[in-house]
């Protein structure tokens, strides 16, 4: 059998049914369009989530009556922490010039002292420890030491892309 016939053939029936062709191709354009739409949606949603899990930090405040040897009790604990990744001690100082950046210097002018409390950000290795890590600073703050504990999952912070998980030492 010869190829042009079927060539010949094919042209053939598009020519007397072109409705019926067109419909078929613009079909198939359509149907691949979506998949396309479908699995770029999908690649990106995973690459967020991805780059959401590692941004994942818990914050641990200090109350301002915490005496040196509380403060450096935590740090202990935290350099202790297996699951630990990094972490950094903000002053109150730091504090107050990270919330001049974000928020403006007319909310604090009016106040007279610094209310902001001294904080160590955590970062976690595995992002699916964090619940874990940061259970261990709430069962600590629940023991007669006077530590007090509360959590946030969300951020206040204009950062979109930022998970928290705050502790009240």
């Amino acid at each position: 059998m010869r190829f042009s016939f079927f060539l010949s053939e094919a042209f053939g029936s598009m020519r007397r049914n072109w409705v019926i062709a067109m419909a078929a191709v613009i079909t198939v354009f359509i149907s691949t369009a979506i998949l396309g739409a479908v699995l770029v949606t999908r690649d990106n949603l995973n690459q967020g989530a991805t780059s959401l899990k590692n941004r994942v930090m818990i914050e641990v405040f200090i109350k301002d009556d915490a005496t040196p040897e509380q403060t450096q009790s935590l740090e202990r604990k935290i350099q202790g922490m297996n699951d630990v990744k990094s972490y950094k001690y903000i002053s109150k100082e730091e504090a107050l010039a990270r919330f001049r950046e974000r928020f403006g210097e007319r909310i604090i002018s009016n106040l007279s002292i610094n209310p902001l409390p001294a904080s160590y950000e955590v970062q976690v290795k595995n992002a699916d420890r964090v619940d874990s890590v940061a259970q261990q600073f709430f069962n600590e703050s629940r023991t007669p030491t006077g530590w007090t504990a509360s959590r946030s999952s969300s951020s206040t912070t204009p950062r979109w892309t930022t998970t928290r998980a705050r502790t009240t030492v």
